[in-house]
Parts: structure tokens; sequence; C-alpha cells
């Protein structure tokens, strides 16, 4: 088969998936009239032009969000003055996850600036979080192993959330795409969504970390209740953002930088 017509049938297996947003390589089989094997081997190829990301069997298209470059030059000052605040929340002893995203990339280069933290531990399944501690040997860095998505420089595979299974983290900070009352705290992409959900799982304090615009938004994939999330540390354009209020009246700290 020519190289054209088999562009076209990823194209179209592509289309199939990020129409559905999640499906199964069983679905896509039926519905497009192909061999398991096919969709398996197009799949990835589609993996590696990180189009779409697979997870426990199931698939999903990668849409939603722009690359890790892009994002962090918007609201560069805001996540900055976001990113030094919460630094201050990290104190001798603690073992934390660090997300990856560019409010979490501001945090992390806040925080490997502190010369009086003595036994902090950081676990991070993003390279350039972990890079940004190179060089303070207050820190023990711990990267889980996985697939590198260079989308974002993090890993979100099936062996990473294995990997964050072993920790219990007394906090985490984590970006978000959207958080509201109605529908909690969000993302835009699936494979992000089942790592986020591990690390929740296993940590004592939730620290959402982002910009006002992010709250009233909702993103894609639904990641925990609000309910769940203990601090939210944003700038001070937030005290008059979307469902800033209600968000606090359901029993989230809001900490304004």
């Amino acid at each position: 088969m020519n190289g054209e017509l088999i562009q076209l049938r990823q194209n179209e297996i592509y289309e199939y998936i990020k129409d559905r947003n999640l499906t199964t390589i069983q679905d896509i089989s039926e519905a497009l009239h192909m061999s398991q094997s096919t969709v398996r081997r197009d799949l990835k190829k589609l993996e590696m032009e990180q189009k779409v990301v697979s997870f426990h069997g199931g698939v999903s298209a990668q849409v939603g969000d722009a690359p890790f470059t892009e994002r962090k030059v918007r609201h560069a000052k805001e996540k900055e003055a976001v990113g030094r605040r919460a630094a201050l929340l990290v104190e001798p002893g603690d073992m934390i996850y660090i997300g990856g995203g560019s409010s979490a990339y501001a945090f992390a280069s806040a925080l490997s600036r502190r010369a009086d933290l003595e036994n902090v531990t950081v676990v991070t399944a993003a390279m350039n979080i972990a890079n940004c501690f190179t060089e303070n040997s207050c820190f023990q860095v711990i990267v889980p192993g996985g697939v590198l998505k260079t989308f974002d420089e993090s890993m979100t595979s099936q062996m990473t959330l294995d990997g964050l299974c072993a920790f219990n983290f007394r906090k985490a900070f984590l970006g978000v795409q959207g958080l509201t009352v109605e529908r909690g705290y969000t993302l835009p992409t699936i494979g992000l969504a089942e790592l986020k959900k591990t690390v929740i799982a296993h940590t004592d304090r939730v620290i959402l970390l982002c910009d006002y615009t992010k709250l009233g938004k909702v993103g894609s994939y639904n990641i925990c209740p609000v309910s769940r999330v203990n601090t939210v540390v944003t700038d001070r354009q937030g005290r008059d953002a979307g469902e800033q209020e209600e968000i606090r009246s359901a029993g989230v700290e809001f900490i304004f930088a």
C-alpha cells in the first residue's frame, strides 16, 4: 500500500477518535472495517505524532491544549507570582509531587531557588520540572519511568501510573485547565487526567496552581470533585474571577499571589 493511502487511513482513524473523545481498538476496527492489527499499527504512528494517547486499553485524541512552549508565555507574570507564593507552602521534610505545565514550571523554578529547606523529596513525571532542581542539593528528585511526550515534556504511560502508586505525598502541586463547583477539577486530555487521579489518590493535600483565567472554566475530563481540592493558589485577579466565591464557599482555601 502506498504512503498516501496509509496516511488517509490514519487520518480516518484519528477523526473517528477525535469525534468520540474516548474509544477502543475494537470499536475502531468494527466501525472502520479494519483489522485490529492494522489499527494498532496506525495508533503507534499517531502516538509518535502526538495526535492520540493510549491508556488502559482505550485511546483518546490529544486535543484541547497548546504545546508547553506556547503556554509558558501566556499570563507569564501572573504565573510567576503564583509560583513564588506557592513555593512558600513547602516545608522541610516534605515529600511532594509537582505536575507538568506552565504554572507548575513557574512554581518549580521558584521552589528550586529556596536554600532554607532540608530533606525535601520532589517527585515529578515532567522532565522540564525535574531539570529545575539540578543545581540545588536541598532536593532529592525522583522521576517515575514512562514514555516521554515531547508535547509538554511529561510522561503519562501505564508505567508512569504504576510507578506513582509507590509514593505517599504530603502535598501535590498541580496545574489545572478548569475549576468549577459543579464539575470540579478538570483537564484537557485523558492521559493527564489518569495521571492526576493517581497522584490525588496518594496525597494528603491537593494544591492547584493557576492564573485567574482558569477559575469558572471546564476542561474535557474530570479529575475530582471540588471537595477534594484543599487549596488554590492564583493571582490577585482571581478575587473577581468566575465562580471564585462559590468555590471558596465549597470549602476550598484560596491564596492570592
